[in-house]
């Protein structure tokens, strides 16, 4: 019984034991394939190490330097550096990492082994120029690190190596692993672009970048500069407002890429951080004015000109911010602010545009190009999209392009205009001249109306002096007889009482017609002076011309035969006529003519009337 139970257990439960036992041993190794599977790369990237070799130049850090968000901020190189720190730190898969905007610290991990052996300085790169502190740690002997402080909050002549980012040299002990961590806080979008390379690629590098630096501040100096001159040429406050936005996004730019910081207030960290959101501000405000002024919006597109009035008031308090508040609430605000804004404008070209404005053109386009820009810079520096070599530099690009363009579409706008103005021009000097042509004629009808009796048609009282004073200076000269006739119509008064003011109207009309008619040449000059009476000058007649003339004049009156009044001396109408004739002895005396003559007429009235009578 002894032997027999104990073997016939084990006989019997021997095989349940070991299937047990595998399944048990099979779990275990799918746990731990599956463990492996989802840790892999955390697990690869706390074991991976950057070796240095004299093959490479640049290496990239990704996926061989881990991270950790320390929330709270307060966390020490010991506290980060210790085992129960050591298992939270996160795979870096990328070659940048972007958060946003943060108030955590964020301390980046990596080691480094130098197998390259030679002279070569390896430099580490942090490219975004504003980081307020970055804490870099060492591993040393004995547990100890060493420590270097970088950061925008610090004059720009205490960086270890004076560049636009932040830049250092590693000092690397071949014979070991050396071990880094990097703390980095700040009130800034936190971006952290982390390169390692030698000190010969990056110059190298930096050189050529610096070169791209070059011809687009110098672009926008000289798109500044020539609207300035255009300003100044035809006052146009349009350009000024260009200069002022250029000037603003110029430094704005500058501002972003560290090159303010290095080259325009080295001295002043504190406005290092202020002009970032200062200038966005002033460039929001300005860029809004001039699409007021550009594209006329409250000609074509009042809503959206009360849209942009208030979005400059909200530019003016995002100046305010900068000015005032602490820089994470004026740098969120402008950046939000420029992200509406050029929208808004964007929108507001679109429109206006689409309604006819055909300056709106380049305009559109230019802030399509700035807008695309604009957004994804934005974009990168909220962490909603990659921060890399493009986004990093687009509003660099976008900004350059839109300056480019404005400055195209402020030509196109004056030569659209030119071309308007000379056109309008053109008609209104065509205008002008019709008007001028019109009034000439109508001058000349008033003239004409001026010096023409209404009834006969026949010169009047004031052209005959005229005509009678000019030709008497002229005879005076020449010394030539002038002559005149005074004719008057016999009794026109019984005329005019016994058959009306019409037949005495029609009487007078045709004894002008009878004078008229009896001119022989265009130099003599019959004129209505007054009533029923009438004159003739007669230039450069003789006395016995104008006595012939004038028995013509009453014989053809007579032959009118038009009936008289019963009162009147004759049956018909006639005509007494005084004729005078003298060669002027003086220039101012053509009254002593006119008298003469007069007193004629009245010696044909007194001697029966229907005749000529010859003055003494």
């Amino acid at each position: 019984m002894k032997n027999n139970t104990p073997r016939i257990d084990v006989t019997l439960d021997t095989p349940n034991v070991l299937r047990t036992d595998g399944l048990h041993f099979l779990r275990i190794g799918l746990l731990f394939v599956l463990m492996l599977f989802f840790d892999v790369k955390s697990f690869a990237a706390q074991t991976d190490l950057i070796v240095l070799s004299n093959q490479e130049s640049t290496i990239s850090l990704a996926g061989k330097y881990t991270w950790f968000e320390d929330e709270s901020a307060a966390l020490t190189i010991q506290d980060i550096s210790s085992p129960a720190y050591s298992d939270r730190f996160v795979t870096g898969e990328k070659d940048n990492l972007s958060f946003g905007y943060t108030s955590s610290a964020i301390w980046l991990k990596f080691k480094i082994q130098d197998n390259s052996h030679d002279s070569r300085r390896w430099l580490l790169n942090l490219d975004y120029p504003l980081l307020d502190q970055i804490d870099i740690y060492q591993s040393i002997e004995d547990g100890r690190w060493s420590l270097q402080v970088m950061g925008d909050t610090l004059p720009f002549d205490e960086r270890p190596i004076l560049h636009r980012t932040f830049v250092t040299g590693l000092d690397l002990d071949g014979r070991h692993i050396n071990t880094y961590y990097i703390r980095i806080i700040t009130n800034s979008s936190m971006l952290i672009r982390p390169t390692l390379q030698s000190a010969d690629s990056f110059f190298e590098y930096q050189s050529q970048l610096q070169v791209f630096f070059g011809v687009m501040y110098g672009f926008m100096l000289m798109m500044a500069l020539y609207n300035a001159f255009l300003y100044l040429a035809v006052r146009d406050k349009t350009y000024l407002v260009y200069v002022v936005s250029v000037i603003a996004g110029g430094i704005f730019i500058a501002s972003l890429n560290g090159h303010g910081y290095q080259f325009l207030w080295p001295e002043s960290p504190g406005f290092a951080n202020m002009a970032v959101p200062l200038t966005s501000s002033i460039w929001i405000i300005a860029t809004a004015l001039f699409s007021q002024l550009f594209i006329e919006t409250k000609r074509y597109t009042p809503l959206f000109y009360k849209l942009i009035n208030i979005m400059i008031g909200l530019g003016v308090i995002a100046v305010l911010l900068a000015l005032f508040a602490d820089y994470q609430t004026a740098i969120r605000f402008s950046t939000a602010m420029g992200l509406i804004n050029g929208i808004l404008i964007l929108t507001t070209g679109v429109v206006s545009w689409y309604r006819g404005n055909r300056a709106a053109r380049f305009f559109t386009l230019a802030w399509v190009v700035y807008g695309f820009g604009s957004t994804t810079l934005v974009l990168s520096r909220f962490g909603v999209i990659e921060d890399n070599f493009i986004t990093h530099h687009s509003a660099t690009l976008g900004l350059l392009v839109e300056i480019i363009m404005l400055s195209l579409a402020l030509s196109d706008k004056y030569r659209v205009l030119s071309q308007q103005l000379e056109a309008y021009t053109h008609n209104l000097e065509q205008k002008v001249a019709d008007r001028t042509r019109d009034l000439r004629k109508a001058n000349k009808v008033l003239k004409q109306l001026s010096q023409l009796d209404a009834l006969t048609d026949l010169p009047n009282r004031r052209e005959f002096e005229h005509v009678f004073t000019d030709e008497w200076k002229r005879h005076y000269r020449s010394q030539e007889p002038l002559s005149l006739l005074i004719c008057d119509i016999d009794e026109f008064k019984y005329l005019n009482d016994h058959f009306g003011h019409d037949k005495g109207d029609e009487c007078l009309r045709k004894f002008a017609e009878v004078i008229k008619s009896s001119m022989n040449r265009t130099a003599d000059h019959p004129s209505r002076i007054g009533g029923d009476e009438y004159a003739v000058v007669l230039p450069e007649t003789d006395l016995a011309g104008a006595a012939k003339l004038a028995d013509d004049i009453c014989e053809s009156i007579r032959k009118l035969g038009i009936t008289h009044a019963p009162v009147a001396s004759h049956d018909v109408v006639t005509a007494s006529i005084g004729v005078a004739s003298l060669i002027p002895e003086k220039e101012s005396d053509s009254i002593k003519l006119f008298r003469k003559a007069d007193k004629a007429l009245y010696t044909a009235k007194h001697q029966g009337r229907d005749q000529a009578v010859i003055a003494e």
